[in-house]
Parts: C-alpha cells; sequence; structure tokens
C-alpha cells in the first residue's frame, strides 16, 4: 500500500514540476515579448501555458473522472499546435547565404501528442542549427525527450488488452510506466536547467522563483505528510471495524451451528422409523438421516434421491463415532463458492449408534 502510495505522489509531485518549468518559459517569453513587443511570442506563450495546464491536469488525475476524461490529451495536442504555430511564424535568424529547410510531417491522429512533441522538437532544432539561435538546443533536445514519453504514454491504450504479458508491461508501475516517467525527469531537467538559467539573472525573478520553489515545496510536503496521516488513520479505523465485525460474524456463527446442532440432537431422538411421513417442523437447506453404514434413508431436499453413502465425509465419520459435532462446509458453484454450516448428531439405540442426523443452512449474502 505505502510503495503504491510514493509512486503514485512522485508522479503528482513530477507533473507538478513539469508544470512549474513549462510556466516558467511562457513567463520567459512573455518577458521577451515585453522587451520587443514581438506578437508572434504570444503563439508561445500560450502554448506553454496550455502544456504547462496539461502536465498538471495529468498530474491530479482528473482524467480518472467521466466529466474529464483525457481532458489533459486535448489541452496538450492545443498547446502543442500553439507552440508550432508560434515556431513557424516568427522568422529564423538566418545564417548568410544558407537557406532555411522544412520538414513536413503528417501526424497521426492515434499518436498525435507524440508526433506534435516532435514536430515541436524539430522545429527548435530547426532554429538551434540552421538559424543563428545556438541557445535553443536544449529546448529542442526536451521536446525530442517528450516526444518518446508522449509514445511511452500512447501506448496505455493497449492496457485492456487480454493479453496477461501486455497488460503487465504497461500497467500502472510496470516497466514501462518507470521509463517514461524516467524520461520526463529527464526532458524537464533539461529543460528547466535552461530556463532557470535566465530567469535567475534578475532579482526579482531570483525572489519570486526562490518564493515559488519554497512553497511549492512546502505544499508537497504538506500534502504528502497529511494525506500518509489520513491514509494511515483510515487503514487502522478499517482494521479495526474488520475486527469487531469479524467477532460479530464469528458469534452469529457460532450461534447458528449451536441451533442446528440443536435441531438434530432433536430430530436424533425423534421416532424415524416413518420419517418420510413424520412433521419436524424444522426447515433447512440440508436435512439428511443416513444409517450406521453411511447410507443415506433420507434427504429432505430431495426425496427420490436417497441410497447413496456419505460415509466419506469428515463430519459423517464423527458421528458414526458417537460424537455430536459442527462443521463449514465449501463447495464450488455456478457463481461463487457455496458455503454451508452443518451440524450432526448420532442415532442411538440401546447405546449403540445406529446412524445420524445432519442439518445444515447455507450462508448467502442475505445472512451475512
Amino acid at each position: 500500500m505505502w510503495t503504491i502510495f510514493a509512486f503514485e505522489n512522485l508522479f503528482f509531485a513530477l507533473n507538478i514540476f513539469c508544470g512549474l518549468v513549462l510556466f516558467s518559459i511562457a513567463w520567459l517569453y512573455f518577458d521577451a515579448y515585453i522587451a520587443s513587443n514581438n506578437k508572434r511570442d504570444i503563439w508561445k506563450i500560450i502554448g506553454f501555458i496550455f502544456l504547462g495546464i496539461a502536465f498538471m491536469t495529468r498530474g491530479l488525475e482528473l482524467r480518472s473522472l467521466v466529466l474529464f476524461q483525457n481532458i489533459d490529451i486535448y489541452v496538450r495536442v492545443v498547446g502543442y499546435l500553439l507552440l508550432i504555430v508560434g515556431l513557424i511564424v516568427d522568422p529564423l535568424q538566418k545564417k548568410p547565404k544558407i537557406s532555411a529547410f522544412w520538414i513536413v510531417s503528417i501526424p497521426s491522429l492515434f499518436f498525435l501528442p507524440p508526433v506534435m512533441a516532435a514536430i515541436v522538437a524539430i522545429l527548435y532544432l530547426r532554429r538551434a542549427s540552421i538559424g543563428l539561435e545556438r541557445h535553443l538546443y536544449p529546448p529542442a533536445i526536451s521536446f525530442f525527450l517528450i516526444s518518446i514519453y508522449e509514445l511511452l504514454f500512447s501506448l496505455n491504450i493497449f492496457r485492456s488488452s487480454t493479453n496477461l504479458n501486455i497488460f503487465n508491461t504497461l500497467a500502472p508501475f510496470g516497466p514501462v510506466w518507470f521509463i517514461s516517467l524516467g524520461i520526463l525527469f529527464l526532458a524537464f531537467l533539461v529543460l528547466g536547467k535552461w530556463v532557470f538559467k535566465y530567469l535567475l539573472k534578475q532579482f526579482q525573478s531570483q525572489l519570486f522563483m526562490v518564493m515559488m520553489s519554497l512553497v511549492l515545496s512546502i505544499y508537497l510536503i504538506v500534502t504528502v505528510s497529511f494525506t500518509g496521516l489520513l491514509l494511515n488513520n483510515l487503514k487502522l479505523q478499517i482494521l479495526h471495524e474488520l475486527g469487531s465485525q469479524s467477532k460479530v460474524l464469528d458469534f452469529a456463527l457460532n450461534s447458528k451451528k449451536r441451533e442446528l446442532l440443536s435441531d438434530s440432537k432433536l430430530v436424533s431422538k425423534s421416532d424415524l422409523s416413518n420419517i418420510e411421513s413424520a412433521d419436524f417442523n424444522i426447515e433447512h437447506d440440508t436435512f439428511i438421516v443416513f444409517d450406521k453404514d453411511g447410507v443415506v434413508t433420507y434427504r429432505a431436499e430431495d426425496k427420490e434421491r436417497k441410497g447413496d453413502s456419505v460415509s466419506d465425509d469428515a463430519l459423517v465419520k464423527r458421528v458414526l463415532d458417537g460424537k455430536e459435532s459442527s462443521s463449514i462446509v465449501v463447495k464450488d458453484g455456478v457463481v461463487a463458492p457455496l458455503v454451508t454450516i452443518v451440524s450432526g448428531s448420532p442415532i442411538k439405540k440401546d447405546d449403540k449408534v445406529v446412524g445420524g442426523v445432519i442439518i445444515g443452512d447455507l450462508i448467502d449474502d442475505a445472512y451475512l
């Protein structure tokens, strides 16, 4: 339980960190927009804001709700699209006498996010290699890694596969899950180092980033700590309730055993010479009378079925040994196992065991 709790919080913290880095890049482009008034940067600013929202949404696992199912995918596609438009409309700082090249890619609708992330990486690489913006190599590397992460994340659609190997490979906390998180962390480590290098050159930005990092750290520590305490208290409460309920159930089963044993003793002391016409006023799911050899002479639930032997039954053996006994019998059912409480008493004549009686009731959901 605690391992899953730790991995879930790791996933949450990593996506929050990714969102913080993307918002920081949007802030960096906004700062450049204020200085140059280049309206083409607005596409990138909004694109990075959408990507930041998408990663935070994925960290909050809102897609598990029907209303927000896959919302992070749609927001992510919009963010990548805005970045692609922003990088295309912004002219290159060209080298003298060297023309730019265009790479045309037709993305597949099914794997749209990884394709669009790869296009963003190619456009950044284009600006850094063909253009003169050498400082854009880290974003290009980061978005190539993000495209690999998006590709691995897109494989989640195969989790519903009936192939056990595929399910175990792609399941949460499986190998692909850990590899994708490792790639995502590496991508945003490079991207964060790149953006913070520029943002931390101003005292106002330094102060803001320190405060934001401090607030985020305190928020994560408090959230994880209180969630862990609540989870532990919930676990202890459930265990306590489970212990109480198990005692109540044990008391009910023992009471049922005593009731069945009393009925079996009553029948064993009655006149069984003409049992089929006798009226014992006893209604149970199982009512069997057998002789000293374990051969059934009467079965209330199926009167036509008699003459078969039950001598191999452990409870029957104890009854034929002259002992009153109770037990719980489990048999395979159509949907679920059938659980029956049975009690047996010996039939004696002149202090000799001449047969026995077994009475039982089925334990179903209504009884529980």
